[in-house]
């Protein structure tokens, strides 16, 4: 158990560590889909539409992951801007010309 305990205290770990913001936020989302379909197995549901809702609900966050990766994609192509946080800037610049 020492050895669990001790992954615990180091957040990062090899596999974790070169993850972009929008694939973390993809498994985070995907993990919750899955656990909340568990509980719901464990309350008579039956299994095959549960598996069905959460086939469905992963397909969503991954097409929604994709399309936030193309945006930012573009905007920082586009705009040579890192992040989304400085499209305001971008956008009031834009307009005061």
């Amino acid at each position: 158990m020492k050895t669990a305990h001790a992954r615990l205290e180091d957040s990062s770990t090899p596999e974790t560590e070169n993850l972009d913001k929008a694939t973390e936020a993809m498994i985070a989302m995907i993990i919750a889909v899955e656990t909340r379909a568990h509980l719901l197995i464990g309350v008579d549901t039956h299994t095959e539409t549960v598996t069905a809702r959460v086939i469905e609900a992963r397909a969503a966050i991954q097409a929604e992951v994709a399309a936030l990766a193309e945006v930012a994609a573009e905007l920082r192509n586009a705009y040579h801007t890192d992040g989304l946080d400085k499209i305001r800037v971008i956008r009031d610049r834009e307009t005061s010309m």
